[in-house]
């Protein structure tokens, strides 16, 4: 075999070792767990009451969730924005398998009662997935 070939043999080994390499990067699995909010209310007992549904939309399965972090905002017909109450869930017990959903609520005690006409949510998490 000629000299003028192993630089472009080599290329070729280097570039076949990087995708090799990459493949059990892409199979891993991953998790992506989805909140969407479909209600804010309060209750007749007065909590404040943030319901949706949680879904799995990754290929891991999600068991439990460490910490969830609200912001709820207000706003009322002749009213700007305003902060009503931020609370923060820790050690909720969501398990859910790759394309399963669930509905959930959060009831936020403790909160003072405020006509709203419209409600914004904010909201971090932190959730187990394996």
């Amino acid at each position: 075999m000629e000299r003028k070939h192993y630089p472009r043999l080599i290329t070729i080994a280097v570039l076949v070792l990087m995708m090799v390499a990459g493949l059990p990067m892409a199979a891993m699995a991953d998790a992506s767990l989805q909140w969407q909010i479909e209600r804010v209310y309060y209750d007749y007992s007065g909590q404040l009451v943030v319901e949706g549904y949680f879904f799995n939309n990754g290929t891991a399965t999600v068991n439990g969730i460490n910490w969830m972090y609200f912001q709820v905002y207000f706003k009322g017909q002749y009213t700007n924005w305003w902060l009503q109450t931020e609370a923060t869930f820790r050690n909720v017990d969501v398990y859910l398998f790759p394309g399963q959903g669930i509905r959930w609520q959060f009831n936020i005690t403790n909160v003072e009662y405020q006509p709203f006409d419209y409600w914004n949510v904010r909201y971090d998490v932190n959730y187990n997935y394996h």
